[in-house]
């Protein structure tokens, strides 16, 4: 009996923090399928700019009209786009005290370390403590759900 064949088009859905970068990456290393961070690719421009909704939009669209690709993430703002191209989606379910001390750790362990992420940003300890943080925005995805 074959192996089923392997999906070309994959989307790792979860909130923030239960592990979609690090599953896309593995998936990648296993599939050969090009791996495409969300926040790198489509969401921030360096000093945490946002890109514009109807930007981001074009690039999603532009990547996912591509017949091999993974991707580790899904806003709503462009769900429609890219769930009708997938052929795979995983969806990462965790009780919330799993994600958030994962991005807890993340979190502190980057801002300690100055590590540079999402097109050259880096946490800080103001950032952390914002009403924009990160981790204020586990509770808002894991409520948009």
């Amino acid at each position: 009996m074959s192996a089923p064949p392997v999906p070309g088009r994959v989307v790792v859905y979860g909130v923030t923090g239960s592990g979609k970068s690090t599953l896309a990456r593995k998936l990648a290393e296993r599939t050969g399928l090009p791996c495409h961070s969300v926040d790198d690719d489509l969401a921030w421009q360096p000093g945490w700019v946002p890109v514009p909704d109807d930007e981001q939009r074009r690039r999603i669209g532009a990547l996912v009209a591509g017949e091999r690709w993974i991707i580790d993430g899904m806003f709503a703002k462009w769900r429609d786009i890219a769930l009708p191209r997938a052929e795979l989606i995983v969806a990462l379910d965790y009780p919330r005290w799993v994600s958030l001390s994962r991005l807890v750790r993340r979190t502190v362990v980057r801002c300690v370390t100055r590590r540079r992420i999402c097109n050259g940003n880096v946490e800080t300890l103001r950032g952390i403590l914002s009403g924009d943080s990160i981790i204020v925005w586990h509770f808002r995805s894991c409520a948009a759900g």
